[in-house]
């Protein structure tokens, strides 16, 4: 993950810079929070892949790096081969990829990519839990064991607080005795 800030592309001139809170996955474009929110507006742009800049830093460096135009034909990106894990063009499919049985449309797979992010996230989210859960058992565990053994001390200081008073009681008595006889 980057430990800077990174500037808009869109505003990138102005001083200062706008801070980059998105990235457009069909521009490859890092986005203000002011120029992402006419990107979503714009019916040019409003089904584009959107994704914040904590996602975008975990995608994998072949989604982030990629140009949506490809090297070999100068044609438009379409689709990516899972298989190979490459972006790909109308021209890629039909010469070099044709036997490829896992491929996607290009957007689905970069869908599916934050999908797996939000879906590790949910699960180290519930692997904390757990944790916590076990800790929290095991405390309680030990907070009962604690609880039993300083009610049997208080129960055996009980006791001899009474066997005290009791002693205390016949001593007085025979004092009393005593001191009459």
């Amino acid at each position: 993950m980057a430990s800077y800030q990174e500037s808009c592309d869109i505003c990138v001139t102005g001083h200062p810079p706008s801070i980059a809170v998105t990235w457009c996955h069909e521009c490859v474009e890092k986005l203000c929070d002011k120029c992402s929110h006419r990107h979503r507006l714009s019916s040019v742009t409003s089904t584009h892949s959107i994704f914040t800049m904590m996602d975008y830093e975990k995608l994998p460096d072949i989604i982030r790096t990629t140009k949506l135009s490809c090297k070999e034909h100068s044609e438009k990106l379409k689709m990516y081969c899972c298989d190979h894990e490459l972006p790909l063009c109308r021209k890629c499919i039909l010469s070099t990829h044709r036997n490829c049985e896992n491929t996607a449309i290009l957007t689905d797979a970069a869908k599916n990519v934050k999908t797996s992010t939000s879906m590790y996230l949910l699960s180290r989210g519930l692997k904390d839990v757990t944790n916590n859960l076990s800790k929290a058992a095991i405390d309680r565990e030990h907070n009962l064991t604690n609880i039993s053994a300083d009610e049997d001390r208080i129960k055996q200081n009980m006791s001899l607080n009474r066997d005290r008073s009791n002693i205390s009681n016949e001593l007085a008595l025979i004092s009393k005795n005593i001191k009459w006889n």
